[in-house]
C-alpha cells in the first residue's frame, strides 16, 4: 500500500466532480425494461444517456454519486482542516492542534498525524495496482 496526501487526492476527485456533466441526473425505464442513466435529467431528447441496468440500485447508487462526492469532499476537508500540524517545542514532534486542545489534560495520544488523520489515510490509500485498499 502507498499513503496519499489526503488534499491531493480530494484535489483530484473535485477536479473530476468539476468537469462531469452537472445535474441533477435521473434515470428511465426504457423499452426493453432496464435502466438507463441520464446526465443532466431535463426531459428533453438532448439528455446523454450512459449505459443500461438491470438493476435499478445501480442506477440510484450512480445517480446519488453526482451529489454524494462533493458532499463528502467537503466533509473530509472541514475534518482535515481542524486536524492541522502544530510544531512544537525545541526538537519535540509536531503535535495535532486539535487533537491537543481536545485531550488537554487527558491521556489521549496527540502527535501528528493524529488517529482521525491516519484513519483517513489509511481510507485513502492505493495499493501497488493503482487500486483503493
Amino acid at each position: 500500500m502507498t499513503a496519499i496526501d489526503p488534499l491531493t487526492y480530494l484535489d483530484e476527485v473535485d477536479a473530476r466532480v468539476a468537469a462531469a456533466t452537472k445535474g441533477p441526473w435521473g434515470a428511465s425505464l426504457s423499452i426493453d425494461h432496464k435502466w438507463v442513466l441520464l446526465l443532466a435529467h431535463s426531459g428533453t431528447a438532448d439528455e446523454a444517456r450512459l449505459g443500461k441496468f438491470s438493476v435499478p440500485r445501480d442506477a440510484a447508487f450512480i445517480i446519488g454519486a453526482r451529489d454524494d462526492v462533493p458532499r463528502l469532499s467537503k466533509a473530509l476537508r472541514g475534518v482535515l482542516a481542524m486536524h492541522i500540524p502544530h510544531t512544537g517545542f525545541g526538537d519535540d514532534p509536531p503535535i495535532c492542534r486539535e487533537c491537543n486542545r481536545v485531550a488537554l489534560g487527558a491521556t489521549v495520544e496527540a502527535y501528528y498525524p493524529c488517529p482521525t488523520v491516519r484513519a483517513i489515510q489509511a481510507a485513502l490509500a492505493v495499493n501497488d495496482e493503482g487500486g483503493t485498499t
